[in-house]
């Protein structure tokens, strides 16, 4: 990550340190270029869901994490993520699964946008709960003249 981009340890104790996260339980396992792989326990705040699951609400914010830690290992000097600009989630089975995996992979970085993907698993017995897509501004430095 010689880009200016941080290293991946500094990545990881920032996005661990933030409150969403630990509320949570939510821990980053890996960091790779463009790609993240987080996990969440079953507590009290994220059960909720049909079936004793994890509430669907926080599957849905748990895939959107996994895509934005993912593309954060891939901001350079100067840029930032400005926000998403489009996500789609289909549910495929109840996330029951102690720990649920959530794995961000960038597709596509482009100038202004960029696209990522996500699995969401059951951590016990591998089975995919869900999958995303999510879209990315990006909010790049001025060009200089």
């Amino acid at each position: 990550m010689s880009d200016g981009t941080p290293d991946f340890d500094t990545l990881k104790r920032e996005w661990e340190a933030r409150p969403f996260l630990a509320a949570l339980s939510i821990e980053v396992e890996r960091l790779e270029d463009g790609f993240a792989r987080l996990t969440m326990p079953r507590n009290h705040i994220t059960v909720g869901g049909i079936r004793n699951s994890i509430n669907g609400g926080v599957v849905a914010s748990f895939g959107e994490l996994a895509a934005k830690v993912a593309l954060s290992t891939m901001i350079g000097p100067g840029e930032s993520i400005e926000g998403v600009v489009d996500i789609g989630l289909s549910y495929l089975t109840s996330a029951r699964g102690n720990p649920t995996i959530a794995e961000g992979r960038v597709l596509r970085k482009g100038g202004r946008l960029c696209v990522c993907d996500v699995d969401i698993t059951d951590g016990e017995h591998g089975g995919m709960n869900a999958k995303a897509r999510v879209s990315y501004a990006i909010k790049r430095p001025p060009r200089e003249r």
